[in-house]
């Protein structure tokens, strides 16, 4: 999150000197990087005791389990909606596709998030650890 935010404070102060709109001088950026901050900013809280107290999550394995979704969405769901040799252009699946091989390349020495094979069909492995207790989930 805070890179996202260094990234927009630098653009801003670009912008400023181009007395242009952010959304202009960012143009096909502009709208990822907004879904990006507010995804960001909900996966960041997701774990928040705070949000269990308040109900808006029911307990901590919803969390997880939105963790989980999140990922494979951004790892592999959303792709099957891309034409081969096209590019993502929607804002939320960039953002999500983003996010997640972020998520992925930092994890890779620790096997955070695994990609592997069973029965030719490619699978996603995600451990996720809270409070030194370590969850695994396979999908």
């Amino acid at each position: 999150m805070h890179c996202i935010q260094i990234f927009m404070s630098v653009l801003a102060m670009q912008v400023e000197s181009l007395q242009k709109e952010p959304t202009d001088a960012l143009k096909n950026y502009a709208s990822p990087l907004e879904e990006a901050r507010a995804d960001l900013f909900a996966l960041y809280y997701m774990m928040d005791r705070r949000m269990t107290e308040l109900g808006l999550l029911p307990d901590e394995e919803a969390a997880m389990a939105s963790y989980d979704a999140y990922l494979r969405n951004g790892l592999l769901t959303q792709i099957v909606r891309i034409k081969p040799g096209k590019e993502i252009e929607q804002a939320h699946m960039r953002c999500r596709a983003t996010i997640s091989h972020w998520v992925y390349e930092r994890g890779k020495a620790g096997n955070v998030v695994e990609f592997f094979k069973r029965n030719e069909k490619t699978m996603l492995r995600l451990t996720i650890t809270i409070n030194s207790e370590s969850f695994l989930v396979i999908c």
